[in-house]
């Protein structure tokens, strides 16, 4: 019998996204809050006796080759490690397909988390995100998942403590974005600081726990691209504000617009105009959902230490933080001692980003909380073998990426109709 193994690919939204500057290599060094959500594509993986790989998918116009990154992602490991068996990739896309939600990321990621399982490679979380940056960009994070601050060119993370729950309506017009050309577009030389968004803000909100405050600080700078270029999306964030929604911004490039929302039936309401009302006429596909987190949050010494900088030797416009060997987003007056996500007042042994610090002095990663040697990818504490993009189990401390929450089916037809998401 064939060894196999379902998986669930979450989407992502950005709860806030700046780019700092483009590198010498032609990307761009980033600082974002992601975020994952309930809403997922389904893959199942099965391990054949001949080799090569086939990816079917309920969609006829996605790659079945290296030009699709779960199939990439699968090419990569089984060529890597020697492997001769072959490989039969089931997708069924839910999420939408260039909408600024990661789907193919994070059917990459679920790939490689897979085949790592189905082949006991015995890859560690930290070693499988080392892989997923060949990828893609977004693959490590996908792995990862939950609330995180993304850095360099998003394969720099730093977990954070669980978004404050909400209702979150994704909204996708009938159009596609690429995302390489909305960043070539991005004019960053001359763009004021305050056309930057307030990460360090934001971080402090999710320590507080306060969702008013959070939504008040989101905000994406490609929307300076993105809008302009589709002013249609600016009545979509109008229209989540009149339904509601306590703030509403752009993910990633474009062009899904999401709104947060605090009562159920508001996010229910707004889906359903958005979907059957005054929405129709620009929307082709919109869904309702929730944050996801893959993991017990409170107890922050069981996820990953964060990592000291990614040598970008760069400022923000305004002399602002951002140098090599520290996680400092400040503006105006650049890393301090002890401030920020900075070494001399952070990211040192038992130490963690606690509620009270911030980017300020005295403030970031201080010592008495998690993010400390010894926590992160082990075995009881989440990301490792034995839990982890399983069916069966709701996410638990020492589980990891398990399938099982909420939900099943596919939200089919851009509606989010019983499946393809966890929760509402």
């Amino acid at each position: 019998m064939a060894k196999q193994i379902a998986l669930k690919a979450y989407g992502k939204i950005n709860l806030g996204l700046d780019v700092l500057r483009k590198r010498d290599d032609g990307y761009h060094d980033v600082c974002m809050i992601m975020q994952t959500v309930k809403l997922f594509d389904k893959i199942e993986l099965v391990q054949e006796a001949q080799s090569g790989i086939a990816l079917r998918s309920n969609l006829n116009y996605l790659p079945d080759n290296e030009s699709n990154l779960a199939y990439r992602a699968a090419s990569m490991l089984l060529e890597e490690f020697g492997i001769t068996q072959g490989l039969t990739i089931n997708l069924q896309k839910f999420l939408p397909v260039a909408a600024g939600l990661a789907g193919g990321s994070s059917d990459a990621a679920a790939v490689l988390v897979g085949v790592n399982r189905l082949f006991e490679l015995g890859l560690s979380t930290k070693q499988l995100m080392e892989r997923g940056i060949k990828v893609g960009a977004d693959v490590p994070y996908c792995i990862l998942r939950g609330t995180a601050l993304a850095q360099g060119i998003g394969e720099v993370l730093t977990p954070l403590p669980q978004a404050p729950p909400c209702y979150v309506v994704l909204a996708k017009p009938p159009l596609s974005v690429s995302t390489r050309i909305v960043y070539e577009a991005l004019a960053l030389d001359g763009m004021p600081p305050e056309a930057h968004p307030d990460i360090d803000g934001m971080i402090g909100t999710i320590f507080r726990k306060d969702l008013y405050a959070m939504a008040s600080k989101m905000g994406n700078i490609l929307e300076s691209v993105t809008i302009t270029k589709y002013p249609q999306l600016n009545r979509l964030k109008e229209l989540m504000r009149s339904y509601g929604a306590i703030g509403s911004l752009m993910s990633g490039s474009g062009p899904t617009v999401f709104g947060l929302f605090d009562d159920q039936q508001k996010a229910q309401a707004a889906y359903q105009d958005l979907r059957f009302g005054n929405g129709k006429e620009f929307v082709k596909q919109a869904f309702v959902t929730e944050f996801y987190q893959p993991l017990m949050t409170e107890d922050l010494e069981k996820r990953p230490a964060p990592q000291k900088g990614y040598g970008g030797g760069f400022r923000k416009p305004g002399g602002g933080g951002h140098k090599p060997g520290n996680f400092g987003h400040q503006q105006g007056g650049g890393p301090r001692p002890g401030g920020g996500y900075q070494q001399g007042g952070g990211t040192r042994q038992g130490g963690g980003y606690q509620p009270g610090g911030g980017s300020r002095p005295g403030g970031g990663y201080q010592p008495g909380g998690g993010s400390r040697p010894g926590g992160g990818y082990q075995q009881g504490g989440g990301y490792q073998q034995g839990g982890g993009y399983q069916q069966g189990s709701t996410p638990r401390p020492g589980g990891g990426y398990q399938q099982g929450v909420g939900q099943a089916g596919g939200t089919q037809g851009g509606t989010s109709d019983a499946s393809g998401t966890d929760g509402v």
